[in-house]
């Protein structure tokens, strides 16, 4: 979905500067000074205020075409937003479990300064915190729950949780948890990153996501 919205961005990108450059070049060459051709009568001078001109269907024209091209950018947005916001319905708390189904796997984040706790609240890591390093399920719903320490009244610090490679950030905010999802679709070691300038220590801020089969998931903290 996000490389989806990403090349209609490009597209109606491409479109409208495309349009723009063109009608730009045109009116150059259309409307360039010629020699033997007096100044218009309406053109700016020093010390007088040209008369308004236009036509209100022009304006109509370019409001219009300016809020449909921004209506589709901020619905696909909006859209996008839902999803990695919205957890799977198989993955929503039941009756017997708070986790959903067996195939997601909870796991709290937890941001300080500089650096990444990760508690498994289920899986075969269940009550496990590792630093640094996040070990997730290969093609299983990944819910992160996400949160900054919170060390009370200033101290307590924004930071942002990212993956450029899986296309997600969210905010870590003391005293709030904010809850996203993914799955990871190959094997391939991602690096983790705080997207909020958090102290001196910010740029250090990193970690890995090690992206296992599911089976050996318990390999991570006892070896197989």
């Amino acid at each position: 979905m996000f490389y989806q919205l990403f090349n209609t961005f490009t597209f109606l990108a491409v479109i409208v500067g495309g349009i723009v450059l063109g009608l730009m070049a045109y009116l150059i060459v259309r409307f360039r000074g010629r020699d033997g051709f007096p100044e218009p009568a309406d053109a700016p001078t020093l010390g007088h205020i040209p008369p308004a001109r236009g036509h209100l269907k022009t304006v109509a024209i370019s409001v219009t075409l300016s809020a449909i091209v921004l209506g589709v950018l901020i619905f696909g947005t909006l859209n996008a937003t839902e999803v990695i916001t919205t957890v799977p319905s198989e993955c929503r708390p039941l009756q017997s479990s708070p986790y959903g189904s067996a195939h997601c796997a909870y796991i709290q984040v937890t941001a300080f300064r500089f650096g990444w706790n990760f508690t498994y609240l289920n899986t075969i890591l269940e009550g496990q915190t590792l630093t640094g390093n996040l070990t997730i399920p290969f093609a299983t719903n990944v819910i992160l729950q996400i949160r900054s320490m919170d060390t009370g009244g200033r101290q307590g610090v924004f930071h942002a949780f990212g993956v450029d490679d899986f296309k997600i950030k969210k905010d870590a905010i003391p005293g709030l948890t904010n809850t996203l999802w993914f799955r990871a679709t190959d094997l391939d070691p991602h690096t983790i990153r705080c997207f909020e300038f958090c102290g001196i220590g910010h740029s250090g801020m990193t970690g890995k996501v090690n992206v296992v089969q599911p089976g050996s998931l318990g390999c991570s903290s006892t070896g197989c």
